[in-house]
């Protein structure tokens, strides 16, 4: 775990960046966002969870206050590097500690927000930088995530619902990518995962050169229906080693740990979330192990 936070920039990338992107909107990003942060504060790892969408859902979730009215987001788009430095040296970074979650912190960490930050949205700014065509906004965000990556070992990025800017941004500056889908074929079908892999291989193919196909997740998974199972058969056949092994079942349990402020798995309220939460975890585990 990082511990000391060098104020000089060192110029290349320390630390893991994740995208958590897809084109549709209810398809668990956020929800995969967030298990995947806390599983990686198990892990022993510092974490960053920047807020990119509009909708500011992870910020929300993560606690920000509803009278929050400081530095966000958009500013990594907005301001160029050195501009950018300076705000995060001085007292107006656009940071805020986690607070208030649970999960299994690492020995010697008390406190969950010394390990886990929220870098919120500001939801007219974002608006208008996922509609913008700026290509400075994509060259400042890479570099001040390039930059940030050497105060954390694992930034994960909550992107908008949309194939905008900030999708784009998100794939030129991540090291590895997660696409979450659910089992249902007018949401996520193969039209919808042509379009965005048409956005994130130009990405790639521009910005981004060693970056690897996503690692894909079903979640929220009835496997009583025909045709979900029918979307599981076809997901596996054309994903095939990039998705995970087993996918997230639908059930309130991850809405019951979102309410109670905690991972899935931790500290459960009944033997159902308990079984539903470890089985989640195993899913995420299996996601974080193939994040480069």
């Amino acid at each position: 775990m990082k511990k000391v936070l060098h104020e000089e920039f060192l110029g290349d990338l320390m630390g893991k960046i994740t995208n958590v992107g897809f084109q549709k909107g209810g398809v668990n990003k956020t929800t995969i966002t967030i298990l995947l942060g806390l599983y990686a504060v198990e892990q022993g790892d510092k974490v960053l969870i920047i807020d990119g969408d509009a909708q500011v859902d992870v910020s929300r979730i993560m606690g920000m206050p509803s009278d929050y009215n400081g530095p966000s987001s958009d500013l990594l788009f907005q301001k160029a590097p050195d501009e950018f430095k300076q705000i995060w040296s001085s007292n107006s970074k656009p940071l805020l500690p986690v607070s208030g979650w649970g999960c299994r912190l690492p020995s010697g960490v008390d406190d969950i927000g010394s390990v886990m930050h929220l870098v919120p949205a500001n939801a007219g700014a974002m608006a208008n930088i996922n509609d913008s065509k700026n290509s400075a906004f994509i060259s400042n965000f890479k570099q001040n995530l390039a930059f940030l990556s050497q105060f954390y070992d694992h930034i994960f990025i909550d992107t908008p619902p949309q194939l905008g800017l900030v999708q784009y941004a998100s794939v030129c500056a991540c090291t590895g990518s997660v696409m979450p889908l659910i089992a249902d074929y007018d949401v996520c079908g193969p039209e919808k995962v042509k379009k965005y892999f048409q956005l994130y291989n130009s990405a790639k193919k521009i910005h981004n050169p060693k970056l690897g196909i996503p690692v894909v997740v079903l979640s929220s998974v009835d496997a009583r229906g025909k045709l979900v199972n029918q979307y599981v058969k076809w997901a596996r056949e054309s994903f095939g080693k990039n998705m995970t092994e087993k996918y997230i079942e639908y059930s309130q349990s991850v809405n019951n740990a979102k309410n109670e402020r905690r991972a899935a798995w931790f500290r459960p309220s009944s033997g159902n979330d308990r079984t539903k939460g470890a089985a989640i975890r195993r899913v995420v585990a299996d996601i974080y192990s193939r994040l480069r």
